[in-house]
């Protein structure tokens, strides 16, 4: 048991640090959706975390973007080292929000 609620401490790290990475990526001006992405799944990969699920908000980054939020889900069965016993299907969730580099030094 004490394994397998490692592990799932693990993936909601990796979670929260992949949307932290991702989001960050999109706040630098001139960044886009598919960086952001690509910066949250490189962490993800480097992680184990197999077939998150990664949405972005805006859709699209542009200058008039004023925040970026990050969520990434991923089920816990997908990413266990081990059959799980306790945690199964459990679904881990993170979320994280920074304001666009445009919001903070307007022209």
């Amino acid at each position: 048991g004490m394994l397998e609620f490692s592990r799932a401490y693990g993936i909601r790290h990796a979670l929260r640090q992949a949307c932290y990475e991702g989001a960050r990526t999109g706040c630098t001006p001139g960044a886009t959706v598919a960086q952001v992405r690509t910066a949250a799944q490189d962490f993800l990969n480097i992680m184990g975390v197999v077939n998150p699920t990664i949405t972005i908000s805006p859709t699209t980054i542009d200058e008039n973007t004023t925040e970026v939020t990050v969520s990434i889900s991923a089920t816990f069965r997908e990413s266990s080292w081990f059959t799980p016993m306790f945690l199964g299907n459990s679904v881990i969730r993170s979320t994280t929000t920074l304001q666009h580099e445009n919001a903070l030094f307007p022209n």
